[in-house]
C-alpha cells in the first residue's frame, strides 16, 4: 500500500499532507460561506447566492492554478537555457 519507511515520505510527511488538505478544505469552505453571505446581503436569493459563490471560488482557483503552472513552466524553460535563445 503506502511505504512508511526510509525510502518513503514517512509518517510525518503523510500527516503534513493530510493536515494541509483539511486546512485547505476548511479555508475554501469558509470563503464560500463568506461569499454566500455577501450575496445574500446584496439581495440575491439563497439558491443563486450559493451557485454564484461556488462559481466565483472555482474561477479564482482555476486562474491561480493556471498562473502557477505557467510560472513553473517558464522557470523550467529558463533553467534549461531556452530563455536566452
Amino acid at each position: 500500500m503506502f511505504k512508511i519507511e526510509q525510502n518513503g515520505i514517512g509518517l510525518a510527511g503523510w500527516l503534513v499532507i493530510i493536515g494541509g488538505g483539511i486546512t485547505l478544505a476548511a479555508l475554501v469552505g469558509g470563503i464560500i460561506k463568506m461569499l454566500k453571505h455577501l450575496f445574500l446581503t446584496a439581495g440575491i436569493d439563497q439558491k443563486k447566492s450559493e451557485i454564484l459563490a461556488v462559481l466565483l471560488i472555482t474561477g479564482c482557483i482555476t486562474i491561480m492554478c493556471y498562473k502557477s503552472f505557467t510560472s513553473i513552466a517558464y522557470l523550467f524553460h529558463f533553467l534549461e537555457g531556452g530563455a536566452g535563445q
